[in-house]
């Protein structure tokens, strides 16, 4: 919208901002990358108080290997330097209407990061806000597609460019805010959706001598609907409040992590696996920080059809994880109807898998439904399943836990019949 690359160093950018809408068509054998104020990042630059108000609108008619479209920035790549962004507001949708994209990689701020530094507001200034309010549109019947798309980033990742050897790829998301909504329809291969990020992979990473990834999270929260209206053919279907599929971890530096928008499947899935958390869709990796607290309070509705004979797993807080529940809250109504086999729901979890997961200060309240709409249990399952034993401390849990080997001998004075009966507060 305003910057095709930048290809000076520490260049500052201040009070800018685009009202042009972009419009990508036509027929291409390369990728589409487009950003609202900039397409491509290669340099050190600072933008301050900048806005996007132009939409991006996408409708291909031929083959298209990758599209990466960002309300800020369309992708992080090559050389592995910095943008930070402070006080930006993104106005602008983004719609893609086509069958023939094989990967699309679709963020209210930046399509992809895959090597550099994107670095959002200061984690200790709380006056510097940033938010999206621009909605999120995959329109596309392709089953070859995978489909990355968050209200800040579609896809993190680490593919370090050839002789590129010791950058770094990071993501600091402080104080942020995502009102937008993200929604797939038709049908594609690969869908990884949620409020801050789509999914978070290792890359090459470990692969590479002096590389590094790391990502903070300080006081961000979604309020922003997201919806899977798609058939998805060939591999995972994810959701999260936060966070669709996170790989890597990220590690937290306070504050609360809030997801208030309501999840929705109404789709399909035959091959993959159905993964759907109110903060996070599926993860095998720890946060770590300090003084954090995570919090859902929306909705989750699955409503789809699920064939697949994969271990689909839907939680109030996280799907399926692998990681302890340390200060995490939930209050929502679960609806979760539709599933043939190996489907299981959970306030707090569907699934603990792998070690053994200790759990503390945690609370859960609302309802669950997972056989029809009208069987809701009024207490509710924290757990949906034991993969592995999950043990509690303190007296911090207050449900019943159905269906699990639980290790009282930590626990003092433990209320096995007590749910909150209202939403908590912040």
């Amino acid at each position: 919208g305003l910057i095709r690359n930048n290809a000076n160093n520490h260049v500052y950018w201040r009070n800018c901002s685009n009202h042009g809408d972009i419009t990508l068509s036509g027929a291409s054998d390369v990728s589409f990358i487009c950003g609202g104020i900039e397409s491509r990042h290669f340099n050190n630059q600072i933008f301050y108080d900048c806005q996007n108000y132009g939409d991006i609108t996408v409708t291909a008619e031929a083959s298209v290997p990758m599209v990466s479209l960002g309300g800020f920035l369309g992708t992080n790549d090559d050389t592995g330097e910095t943008v930070t962004v402070h006080n930006f507001t993104n106005y602008g949708n983004i719609k893609v209407y086509s069958d023939t994209i094989t990967k699309a990689y679709l963020g209210g701020f930046n399509g992809k990061v895959e090597c550099g530094q994107f670095l959002v507001n200061i984690a200790e200034d709380p006056t510097i806000i940033s938010r999206n309010y621009g909605n999120i549109l995959f329109e596309a019947n392709n089953e070859a597609s995978s489909v990355y798309a968050g209200g800040s980033i579609g896809l993190l990742t680490h593919n370090l460019s050839s002789g590129v050897t010791t950058a770094t790829t990071a993501v600091r998301t402080a104080h942020f805010i995502n009102h937008g909504n993200i929604t797939i329809n038709g049908s594609c291969g690969t869908v990884n959706i949620g409020g801050l990020i789509g999914r978070v992979s290792n890359g090459n990473a470990s692969k590479i001598e002096g590389s590094k990834f790391y990502n903070t999270l300080y006081d961000s929260c979604n309020k922003g609907n997201l919806t899977i209206n798609a058939a998805v053919k060939s591999s995972d279907c994810a959701i999260g409040g936060l966070f669709g599929f996170l790989i890597n971890s990220f590690s937290g530096a306070g504050g609360n992590w809030i997801n208030e928008g309501k999840l929705t499947f109404t789709g399909s899935v035959s091959a993959g696996r159905l993964l759907i958390g109110g903060f996070i869709g599926a993860t095998d990796k720890a946060f770590s920080g300090k003084n954090n607290a995570v919090y859902n309070f929306g909705d989750i509705e699955c409503s789809g059809t699920v064939n697949t004979s994969k271990n689909n797993r839907v939680g109030g807080l996280l799907g399926q994880t692998n990681t302890s529940f340390v200060n995490f809250h939930v209050y929502c109504n679960i609806r979760a109807i539709g599933f043939q086999n190996h489907n299981v729901c959970g306030m707090l979890t569907g699934s603990p898998r792998g070690g053994k997961l200790v759990s503390s200060n945690c609370s859960a309240g609302g309802s669950i439904c997972y056989e029809n709409e009208n069987d809701y249990n009024a207490d509710g399952d924290l757990i949906g399943t034991k993969d592995k034993p999950i043990y509690l401390t303190q007296e911090d849990y207050f449900n019943y836990l159905y269906g699990n080997n639980v290790d009282w001998t930590n626990i003092e004075g433990y209320d096995g019949c007590t749910f909150l009966s209202e939403k908590p507060t912040l």
